[in-house]
């Protein structure tokens, strides 16, 4: 709802912004790409690898993060994290979206993922982030993708995705509102785990009494 009340709908684009693709908004000496296609037997000590399966409400649930072998990290260096990209489900839940922090750096990515590199001088990270997860790119992904064996997302098909391109500085505008936003979803988490906890306190000793 903040982003149609900022930017207006993406599809009919009543307040004309340029639409480009989104292969113009990486930066020259970076790629959009696939990760690692066999991590083979799992490295305690290894490099950590990022999976669909940890992303979380557009971020990254590194709790569990699974690791590979130094060796295999090496093969895949290209996609190796430098804590400032954007991640897209490219098989399973295709499309589904997540923002890479800092914490990150140097972590890797599985196949079934694309690392997306954007320029921070033509386009804000979370604009595109929460731009790739709106309704109108999800349609795209799901009419483009391939299903010859299994629905597969191609780098191809994410390349050419249709990226609204307001102006920066409603972009930097827009994630300020999403900051603030998330950081209250967090603080309603937070009170409602504490209130969970002394709920079940209070359960366990009414019983007990």
């Amino acid at each position: 709802s903040v982003f149609l009340e900022v930017f207006g709908d993406p599809v009919r684009n009543e307040r004309g912004w340029e639409v480009v693709e989104l292969v113009s908004l990486i930066p020259k000496n970076e790629k959009i790409a696939y990760g690692i296609v066999q991590p083979g037997k799992e490295d305690p000590y290894g490099t950590p690898i990022i999976r669909v399966k940890d992303f979380h409400n557009m971020e990254i649930d590194s709790s569990n993060l699974k690791r590979v072998s130094p060796k295999v990290d090496e093969k895949h260096k290209k996609t190796r994290l430098k804590g400032d990209e954007i991640l897209i489900a490219c098989v399973g839940s295709i499309g589904k979206v997540a923002i890479v922090d800092k914490s990150l750096q140097n972590a890797n990515i599985v196949r079934a993922t694309a690392r997306i590199p954007a320029n921070k001088s033509h386009i804000d990270r979370t604009f595109l982030a929460y731009y790739l997860s709106s309704k109108f790119v999800q349609d795209y992904f799901i009419k483009t993708t391939r299903t010859v064996s299994q629905p597969t997302l191609n780098i191809k098909q994410i390349k050419e995705t249709p990226i609204l391109l307001p102006p920066l500085p409603l972009q930097t505008r827009f994630a300020a509102m999403v900051a603030n936003i998330e950081a209250q979803r967090r603080l309603a988490e937070r009170q409602l785990e504490a209130a969970e906890a002394v709920f079940g306190g209070v359960l366990q000793g009414t019983f007990e009494g």
